[in-house]
């Protein structure tokens, strides 16, 4: 099987602060790892994550306007190459925050964006 689990959702909004104010403060969530450098915030409601993003300039997803399921994966490049063979369409190319993670965004017959991981 390719996909080993379904993992992290995570959104995209404005403003960070604003929204970890929101998440902690208004909806009492727990911060489990938040990452100033790169915009990212976690936050834990029981047992669920969510991941909360800040959008920058250009950025292809759009606050408001996005949910991203993540499915985590051994090995981007294999799973691109056999999901492409079955006419997977993806929408942009690996990418990578060094000695983190590495993802890669594809779309479903809808359009619904969704987002393989390898860490």
């Amino acid at each position: 099987m390719l996909v080993k689990k379904m993992g992290l959702p995570w959104i995209t909004v404005s403003n960070l602060q604003k929204a970890k104010d929101f998440y902690v403060n208004v909806m009492g969530f727990e911060i489990v790892e938040e990452n100033t450098n790169v915009k990212w915030l976690e936050v834990k409601c029981g047992d669920s994550i969510l991941g909360v993003w800040q959008a920058f300039e250009g950025a292809p997803d759009k606050p408001g306007q996005n949910a991203v399921i993540t499915f985590t994966v051994d090995n981007l490049e294999n799973t691109k190459e056999v999901l492409e063979k079955q006419g997977m369409i993806f929408v942009n190319e690996i990418a990578e925050i060094p000695g983190v993670f590495r993802v890669m965004r594809y779309a479903d017959q809808d359009g619904n964006k969704f987002q393989l991981y390898q860490n």
